[in-house]
């Protein structure tokens, strides 16, 4: 039986897409608590830079490891692991405005490389 003073917590995710012009991509991840509003990703996505880059600026998720690739929403567990946790800082990972700039480099014998430097405020 619930007491009088329990409360529930109610949170939503909004995902906000848009194609800004043939050359570039807006995205936006938003969730709303009872009591704040947090921008989880927003970035922009330049999809035609010369040699068949791409760059992406705003805040983002870096690629680093699985686990911080994925909102903790989306997670197939309730918590994130200990050790993910521990390493890269928190529930919320490493997320953080920077600038990415991804290249594939394609190979016949063993798939497909991705090169991806990434420059944030943090690291």
């Amino acid at each position: 039986m619930l007491s009088h003073h329990a409360r529930w917590n109610f949170t939503s995710r909004s995902r906000l897409q848009a194609i800004i012009d043939p050359y570039a991509r807006a995205d936006a991840f938003i969730s709303f608590g009872e009591t704040n509003v947090n921008v989880e990703e927003a970035y922009v996505t330049f999809t035609s830079l010369p040699r068949a880059c791409l760059m992406r600026v705003g805040k983002m998720r870096a690629d680093f490891g699985k686990v911080n690739t994925i909102s903790q929403s989306r997670l197939p567990w309730i918590d994130r692991p200990l050790v993910t946790n521990n390493l890269v800082g928190g529930e919320d990972g490493i997320d953080d405005a920077g600038i990415s700039l991804s290249h594939f480099i394609a190979r016949q014998k063993d798939g497909s490389w991705k090169a991806r430097p990434r420059c944030t405020r943090r690291f």
